[in-house]
C-alpha cells in the first residue's frame, strides 16, 4: 500500500496533468487522435468539471490535495488561502460561504474559490458527513491558510 502523499505525487498529479492536456483548450477535443478515438467510442470518459482561466498561478507554485470531512451541523472557521482552491464535493451537501456569498453544493459539484477569499464550509446533510476533495494551488513557503473568524 502506498502513502497518500506518494499517491498524489506519483499517480494523481500526473493523471490530472494528462487529463488537462487531453482535454486542452478546445472544449471536448483532444490533441491525440488515439485518445480522441477512445473518447468518441465511449471507452474513455472525460468530463470537464471546471475550466478556470481567470486564476493566475502563484509564483513558485505547489499543489496541495486534501480530503475534508465536515460532521453534520458543523461550520468550519472562516479562513483564507493564499492561492486559488477548487472544491469537489465527494458526498453529502452543504454550503460554502465565499466572501459573504452562500454557495449551495452537493455531491458532484465543483466550487472554485479565488485566492484570498474568505471561506467557510458548512454541512447541511442531515445525519451524513460532507466529504470534500480540495485542490489548492499555493506558493511554496507561504502558510497554507489563515483563520480570520469564528
Amino acid at each position: 500500500m502506498i502513502s497518500p502523499l506518494t499517491f498524489v505525487r506519483r499517480l494523481f498529479l500526473p493523471a490530472l496533468a494528462a487529463i488537462a492536456s487531453v482535454v486542452g483548450a478546445m472544449p471536448g477535443r483532444a490533441d491525440d487522435k488515439a485518445l480522441q478515438s477512445l473518447i468518441e467510442s465511449g471507452r474513455l470518459k472525460v468530463d470537464r468539471l471546471l475550466a478556470d482561466e481567470k486564476s493566475a498561478l502563484p509564483p513558485n507554485p505547489s499543489v496541495l490535495v486534501v480530503r475534508v470531512e465536515v460532521a453534520p451541523g458543523t461550520v468550519e472557521p472562516v479562513h483564507t488561502h493564499p492561492g486559488p482552491e477548487y472544491l469537489y464535493i465527494l458526498s453529502g451537501s452543504g454550503s460554502i460561504l465565499i466572501d459573504g456569498h452562500d454557495v449551495s453544493a452537493r455531491a458532484g459539484d465543483v466550487v472554485p474559490v479565488p485566492a484570498g477569499a474568505r471561506k467557510a464550509i458548512s454541512n447541511r446533510s442531515g445525519p451524513d458527513p460532507l466529504r470534500v476533495l480540495a485542490v489548492l494551488l499555493l506558493e511554496r513557503g507561504k502558510p497554507v491558510l489563515s483563520v480570520v473568524g469564528p
